[in-house]
């Protein structure tokens, strides 16, 4: 992120109707653009999601963001019933798009908010107007101050995760730089002189998953990124990160990124 200290002189938002999705068959599955932003909250089920160059599966009780004017996919996971909310809206600050002048549709496009579920589905009821009452001032007011809150929540989320990324930027560079080696947690812990046990106890604290469970993730990132952007072979990008057999690698990414790597290059060609 960035900016975060200037002062706008104005927040213009302007709300679409938001949405509730239940999503019981394959949904998605298509590179998609749009000029709005789209902020999605999953009420059950989880999906897939790829925006820009990050990959993400998106579990109940997250919000994610889907950045105007910036390519995206998204697609249930087998055997999962999907239930979200999406909000969709333009947001302006001093002429400029909000999200991208502070960098929000930057990376991490994905927050947890278990503990503000219940007031974003309160949002979101205050918002359902019948369709012959749209026109009316009071009602687009409120529902102008109610997207306001829900762009609210989600921008603090995102500080807050900012700032816990910080304190670790140095272990997550080194993860970065060493994606093809195997990295044992005693080596992550030691670097910051720490106790491995406590490492990943403050760590999973303040990033949301294991120091392990976040380097398989950016590793899982890496190798899609292989798959849209090159003709590597499936068996040589599995081999590039470690794995014996394509088999291994199959299994794997499957479980970050929802879908086995050949359709995912199918669905990105």
């Amino acid at each position: 992120m960035k900016n975060l200290d200037v002062n706008p002189k104005n927040i213009t938002i302007h709300p679409s109707m938001p949405k509730l999705q239940d999503c019981t068959r394959r949904w998605g599955g298509k590179f998609l653009f749009h000029n709005a932003h789209r902020l999605f909250f999953v009420l059950e089920g989880s999906f897939a999601y790829t925006v820009g160059e990050h990959c993400y599966i998106v579990k109940k009780h997250q919000m994610a963001l889907s950045p105007a004017n910036i390519p995206f996919a998204c697609w249930t996971l087998p055997n999962t019933e999907l239930r979200l909310i999406s909000f969709e809206f333009y947001a302006e600050t001093d002429g400029e798009d909000l999200f991208s002048y502070y960098g929000f549709d930057e990376a991490h496009h994905v927050v947890s908010l278990p503990d503000k579920a219940e007031e974003i589905m309160r949002i979101y009821e205050n918002m359902m107007f019948p369709e012959e009452t749209l026109d009316n001032l009071p009602h687009r007011a409120l529902w102008c101050a109610e997207l306001t809150r829900v762009c609210s929540i989600y921008m603090q989320a995102r500080i807050s995760y900012a700032k816990a990324k910080q304190e670790f930027l140095d272990i997550i560079r080194y993860m970065q730089a060493h994606l093809t080696e195997d990295i044992p947690l005693e080596t992550l812990a030691a670097s910051v002189h720490l106790n491995p046990t406590y490492f990943s106890t403050k760590f999973k604290e303040q990033m949301g998953l294991s120091p392990m469970k976040y380097l398989a993730h950016l590793r899982a990132t890496e190798a899609a990124k292989l798959l849209r952007k090159t003709d590597m072979s499936v068996g040589a990008i599995g081999k590039k990160f470690g794995f014996s057999t394509i088999y291994h690698f199959r299994a794997f990414f499957e479980k970050q990124i929802g879908i086995c790597p050949e359709e995912y290059r199918e669905m990105f060609a």
